[in-house]
């Protein structure tokens, strides 16, 4: 009476849920029925994208994608016929990688319908979907990119703000996977362009400082001449911005290049543009200095600083050379400072490389973790050029330092000329051989600190495939998160048992004649195919007790009607499995086993216990019943309640044998089934 009462009460759950949100359902078949067909187009349109997100409709979002294409077609909207495309192309790529062939499929067909139309946002947009696919998929860099530039072009007359950052960002990857330095300069060229053209001059900054950061390291003239243009139009934007410590480092570059290439006349112009600023910064802190005297005077109240014996200002450096001139004392003690405050900035900027890449490193979103380490990759360049340029500025003091004395001494000109030549060689040649050994170490330790990245990757893959076997996908993940699981209640869960028959015997027999190995031998492969069998029907295995096993279906937050059927047919090819193994066994004269397997279909509270050792478990009275079905089953036979019948019923397939009521210990009468065989006639 009890489980009629329960049918019957499933049976009202299964209408309701049936009936729920038909509104639109409703609205989709008045529309069919009406000729309206536009509109029917339109609502399968959106009843397919709820179905896809739903995650448990999967056949009736692809109906609904399938039919919104063919009225669309029917009625030659050549626009709405291409949404439909793209929506059923955004299906298969929330799917997954194993679905990708298809989602680009249809992003095709909508790409050319959208080709053929006004529309060239919606071209280029489904243009980019397809692109990443290719991308980080395919892994075929060459579509891709032809994609992505297709739509950057676009996004650039369309002024498509969101659509040029979704590009530039794929392209960014692109080309960091491909090492392609061509490319990438001539696409960050164009954004930069184009940003310059809408006096966006911040955004037009960072596609400079890119262009910058790879020119620098590109061989050719042309190179060299492109890598001086940005520089210039780099150290323009930040004069312009009044940002002049970011000037005068472009000014530094900008002197080294034109030295290089020998025009003096540049290089002349922004060593005057640098001593300059230089000059005004060394009178500042000179200001500030004396602004400080006077205050702390005040404060004492002392009238004449000259004749106060007690305020005496220190000067901040010693001067390098006593004999020198007062202009070139001057001169030195300016490019002194800057060497300063450069190494102050070094010291902080170093820091900050630290902290990114400390997050780099916690970081677990693999998009994430590259954007950091690439940002780690330009604030190292950045500091490698900031400290070559102090290498530049304090060979220049020395240079100073090394004219002045042998003037004072009174050397002629001409050998005062190559003693400085050759001291200048001989220190460009040991600072040569230092920078090429520091860059052959620092070499070394990216090489040891990308192992040791690679190592705690492979390590925690290693935890995570663990922490897998041990407990489903979203209660590790939940517990990683939030370090509990709470626990949940699932309506429709089918629970299945097996046992083997006389293992006890069996076991007491081995270990008597000591070959307990065959026996545990027998009993890990025969669990190892009831994995390999719970896999294959996405059942989740719960416990191993001795002999038994234990797996459910159903564990999951959408109730799942299939879910009964797909544990009966994984419980049929378990006892299949067990009969081939006894028969292949017994030819070789090791020991075999029988097995019960019995199923209950009901409603579990599923958790986790254990803070150190954790272990996932179900319980409830259904998990009770499905144990009573295993024992009072029969060897080679998968017994069923009537919850689980009920759901297999009208399914031809099942050749199932009705039991009537049999004794269950501690449950009284229970009805039972054996399910005999499945066949598709399909």
């Amino acid at each position: 009476m009890k489980v009629k009462a329960f049918f019957l009460f499933f049976l009202i759950l299964l209408n309701l849920y049936a009936e729920e949100d038909n509104t639109k359902e409703k609205a989709f078949y008045n529309a069919i029925n009406t000729g309206n067909k536009s509109e029917a187009a339109r609502l399968a349109i959106e009843l397919a994208t709820e179905y896809s997100l739903a995650r448990n409709a999967n056949a009736k979002a692809v109906e609904k994608y399938q039919e919104a294409i063919r009225l669309a077609s029917e009625i030659g909207d050549k626009l709405l016929e291409a949404r439909a495309e793209e929506a059923y192309g955004d299906h298969f790529a929330r799917h997954g990688k194993k679905f990708a062939d298809e989602a680009l499929e249809h992003y095709k067909n909508a790409y050319v319908l959208y080709k053929n139309s006004s529309k060239r946002e919606l071209y280029a947009n489904v243009g980019v979907k397809a692109a990443e696919i290719y991308l980080d998929i395919k892994a075929d860099y060459t579509t891709s990119e032809k994609l992505l530039t297709e739509a950057l072009k676009i996004a650039f007359n369309i002024n498509d703000i969101d659509l040029i950052e979704t590009a530039n960002e794929l392209l960014d990857r692109l080309y960091d996977k491909t090492d392609n330095d061509a490319g990438f300069v001539r696409f960050k060229e164009e954004v930069a362009a184009y940003f310059r053209r809408r006096g966006d001059e911040e955004a037009e900054l960072t596609a400079l400082m890119d262009l910058r950061n790879t020119y620098q390291y590109m061989d050719g003239t042309e190179n060299q001449k492109a890598y001086i243009r940005t520089l210039e139009r780099l150290a323009f934007l930040y004069e312009k911005n009044k940002d002049l410590e970011n000037a005068a480092n472009m000014w530094s570059f900008l002197i080294a290049e034109y030295a290089d290439i020998g025009d003096t006349n540049n290089e002349a112009k922004y060593q005057a543009k640098l001593d300059a600023w230089e000059a005004e910064e060394k009178a500042k802190e000179e200001a500030r200095k004396k602004e400080e005297a006077a205050k702390l005077t005040q404060t004492n109240g002392v009238h004449s600083i000259t004749n106060s014996s007690s305020i005496v200002e220190t000067p901040t450096e010693t001067p390098v050379i006593p004999i020198m001139n007062s202009k070139v004392a001057e001169k030195v003690t300016i490019i002194s400072d800057s060497v300063s405050k450069a190494k102050d900035a070094i010291l902080r900027k170093e820091k900050e490389l630290e902290e990114i890449r400390q997050k780099a490193e916690r970081e677990t979103d693999p998009r994430k973790r590259k954007e950091l380490e690439k940002k780690a990759r330009e604030k190292e360049q950045a500091l490698e050029a900031e400290r070559q340029r102090i290498l530049e500025l304090e060979e220049k003091i020395k240079l100073y330092e090394i004219s002045q004395r042998y003037f004072m001494y009174g050397i002629g000109a001409s050998v005062f000329a190559i003693i400085v030549v050759i001291a200048f060689l001989i220190k460009v040649a040991r600072d040569r051989k230092k920078l090429a050994e520091k860059n052959r170490l620092l070499a070394q330790q990216n090489e040891i600190i990308e192992r040791q990245k690679t190592e705690v990757e492979r390590e925690r893959q290693k935890s995570e495939e663990l922490l897998l076997n041990i407990l489903p996908k979203e209660v590790a993940e939940e517990l990683k998160q939030k370090g509990k699981y709470e626990a949940r209640t699932y309506g429709m869960a089918s629970i299945i048992f097996t046992d083997f028959k006389g293992f006890t015997e069996l076991t007491s027999k081995l270990t008597i004649e000591e070959k307990p190995g065959e026996l545990v031998e027998e009993l890990d492969a025969c669990f190892k195919g009831f994995d390999a069998i719970v896999e294959k029907y996405g059942l989740e295995k719960i416990k191993t007790i001795g002999d038994a096993y234990m797996c459910a279906n159903g564990l999951n937050e959408h109730r799942d009607f299939e879910a009964p059927k797909r544990a009966v047919l994984a419980a049929l090819e378990m006892v299949e499995f067990i009969k081939k193994r006894k028969i292949e066994n017994e030819a070789k004269g090791k020991p075999a086993f029988d097995v019960r397997v019995g199923i209950n279909t009901g409603t579990v509270i599923a958790g986790v216990v254990g803070s150190k050792k954790f272990a996932y478990d179900i319980w409830g009275d259904a998990v009770n019943i499905a144990a009573r079905m295993e024992s009072s089953g029969e060897v080679g036979k998968v017994n069923i309640s009537a919850t689980t019948y009920s759901f297999i019923r009208n399914d031809e397939h099942f050749e199932v044998e009705y039991r009537g009521d049999v004794a269950a210990k501690g449950k009284g009468y229970l009805e039972m089934w054996f399910v005999k065989s499945y066949s598709n006639k399909n």
